[in-house]
């Protein structure tokens, strides 16, 4: 028996991603990008996969942002996709500097109760 961990993935992003994002925004047809939050150990089977958002400094992704979940009782994890533009948008305004390190909050409901867990992230990546 674990404790629930919660880890994302990827944990390092890439500067030019916030670029890209911009020019994506013609409506083509190709997959969405993701971000997936992991969720393992004791009560991954127990939380909302559409109650999981994630917070920086007071703003949130949406409900909007969940593209998609998938429970693993083999290796007892729930994953959670949101969209990564929206999961970039939390930190859109910041002055991003490859080395920076950002402490996101996953909330989520589990059994009914909210909960926090604190994740941390990496700017990685050359300035185009």
């Amino acid at each position: 028996s674990h404790e629930l961990t919660v880890k994302i993935k990827p944990d390092r992003w890439n500067i030019n991603w916030w670029k890209s994002e911009e020019a994506d925004n013609d409506g083509d047809e190709e997959d969405e990008e993701t971000i997936k939050v992991i969720f393992k150990g004791i009560g991954y089977n127990l939380i909302d996969p559409s109650s999981v958002q994630l917070e920086y400094a007071g703003n949130f992704t949406s409900a909007s942002s969940f593209v998609n979940s998938e429970l693993d009782e083999n290796d007892q994890e729930l994953v959670v996709e949101l969209k990564r533009a929206d999961v970039l948008n939390l930190l859109a305004d910041l002055d991003l500097k490859v080395g920076d390190t950002y402490l996101l909050i996953v909330h989520f409901t589990l059994e009914g109760t909210s909960t926090t867990r604190e994740v941390s992230i990496s700017i990685v990546g050359k300035k185009k």
